[in-house]
């Protein structure tokens, strides 16, 4: 009944401009009550192939999402609010597995140095 935090890391995610960021990604996940979930889970995953199916579904959701975005925009992905649709569809994926996705969340988004730099002296001004 405990819930567990998932950290993913993506990187060279790209923009709609092309400019390749970071971003660091948090899902707080859990096995469903139950005794039919937790056999789900026991016997038709295993820890490994759970980590995999996670990192990669991830993956493309965020590079979906961030995809969409200008690397003036990126910046607005951060946080929970944007990753309502990421949970739903995770959530789709892993219901079989009996695993909830309770939340995503944006935890951070870094763009390149240069790029960063740019942006950092059109603002001082």
């Amino acid at each position: 009944m405990q819930s567990v935090i998932f950290d993913l890391p993506i990187k060279n995610c790209p923009t709609a401009d092309n400019i390749m960021i970071s971003i660091n990604v948090a899902v707080q996940l859990r096995v469903l009550p139950g005794i039919k979930n937790v056999k789900l889970f026991c016997y038709n995953t295993n820890p490994n192939e759970l980590s995999n199916l996670l990192e990669d579904s991830l993956n493309e959701r965020v590079r979906v999402l961030v995809r969409g975005k200008t690397h003036l925009d990126v910046y607005s992905i951060k946080g929970k609010e944007s990753s309502g649709s990421i949970t739903t569809h995770l959530n789709n994926i892993f219901a079989s597995k009996g695993v909830e996705i309770e939340d995503v969340s944006i935890t951070e988004v870094d763009l390149p140095p240069d790029v960063a730099s740019t942006l950092e002296e059109k603002t001082a001004y």
